[in-house]
């Protein structure tokens, strides 16, 4: 099987091409993948503060809506305008926003007063929002 053949057949027709990453594939990838998790550092700092501050029902809100614009930048980025650069931001961006399990957890746990309910409720409920995670991404 030719070079070409090989290329053709194991890079997916979605990939970016025009123009293309500033790095080989490894490193790429990298990148991308660490701006996510420097958006979720960032969040980290943002959201703890404020559910100290305010509570952890607005921050929560605020991490869902922000991040379901997180996943239309990804999206525009792959699909429509096929740029790496718009895709690195988007995963910065929704991993920044990306903390609303931290501030699940914190809202739940305030919902029940301190017992034996409380400690068995809130682990049910985060499995229960992280099986769903992983179904959607196994799907």
């Amino acid at each position: 099987m030719s070079k070409q053949a090989i290329i053709e057949e194991t890079i997916s027709p979605n990939a970016f091409k025009d123009p293309p990453p500033p790095e080989k594939f490894s490193l790429a990838m990298n990148l991308v993948l660490s701006a996510g998790r420097f958006g979720s550092v960032g969040g980290s700092l943002i959201f703890g503060v404020l559910y100290d501050r305010i509570g952890a029902k607005i921050p929560m809100q605020i991490c869902v809506f922000a991040g379901l614009l997180g996943y239309v930048i990804i999206w525009v980025a792959g699909k429509v305008a096929g740029s790496y650069y718009l895709f690195g931001f988007g995963m910065f961006w929704n991993m920044l926003f990306g903390n609303v399990m931290g501030c699940a957890m914190v809202y739940l746990r305030m919902l029940f007063p301190p017992g034996a309910e409380r400690d068995q409720f809130v682990p049910l409920a985060i499995s229960c929002a992280l099986s769903v995670a992983q179904s959607a991404h196994l799907s």
